[in-house]
């Protein structure tokens, strides 16, 4: 059946000659592989740059249930997206958001919302004229309800972080995966404050660096990350 909806390019490989497969985070069917036929023909009416991961399309393909792999009618730039892919630190983040959800999306079932989500996460890093050096924090703190793994910092006010228990405790715990009071309380401001709160440099980088050990624990087959050592050294100039 024809199928047609608004998806998020996450990753795009080249497939034999002329063609590419791209995975393609969808409205209405979660993640899918798509098969583009020829588009990197230099007559193509349909431009590589499309494929591009961050690019918010319009799609019309040719879907299967039971296939794992669809073929492409149509795709056209659904929201266009400029300086996400000029401005270095834009860069950067929109690599960080498109590889995470990369790597959530693959266990998910469809959801409307968490595509929203994230589509309005680039949407908000185009509009932003400098963005903020936390807001790759802020993603993964408000990525994590659609996952159902919400850290609980209420149940121990100024307790340590225990990152396998996911909630704060008093003591410290017996194992290297937790957060000190001092930090875990940076944390629970970042995720409760609308407004990115001022971080210094080493803290932003531990906490960062926490979290996504964080997501290693809680979400089977989160591996190590290619953008977030690019990120820390974008973010620190």
């Amino acid at each position: 059946m024809l199928l047609k909806t608004e998806g998020i390019v996450l990753r795009t490989i080249k497939y034999r000659e002329t063609s590419v497969i791209s995975d393609i985070y969808t409205a209405e069917k979660g993640l899918l592989s798509v098969l583009a036929n020829g588009v990197r023909k230099q007559k193509s009416r349909m431009g590589a740059a499309l494929f591009q991961p961050s690019s918010i399309v319009d799609i019309v393909l040719y879907y299967k249930e039971s296939s794992k792999l669809h073929r492409l009618k149509e795709i056209k730039i659904a929201t266009p997206l400029f300086s996400i892919n000029e401005k270095i630190k834009k860069i950067a983040i929109a690599q960080f958001i498109i590889e995470i959800s990369k790597k959530t999306a693959t266990n998910q079932d469809p959801s409307p919302h968490l595509f929203s989500f994230i589509r309005n996460h680039l949407i908000q890093l185009e509009n932003t004229p400098s963005p903020d050096s936390l807001q790759p924090l802020k993603f993964l703190l408000e990525l994590c309800p659609f996952l159902g793994i919400t850290p609980d910092f209420d149940r121990i006010r100024n307790g340590f972080f225990d990152m396998k228990e996911g909630t704060t405790v008093i003591t410290q715990p017996n194992h290297p995966h937790f957060l000190s009071p001092e930090k875990a309380s940076i944390l629970m401001d970042i995720s409760k404050s609308e407004i990115c709160p001022s971080v210094k440099l080493e803290d932003r980088r531990e906490i960062l660096s926490a979290m996504l050990d964080y997501y290693k624990i809680h979400i089977d087959g989160m591996k190590e990350l290619n953008s977030p050592e690019i990120l820390r050294i974008i973010l620190e100039r």
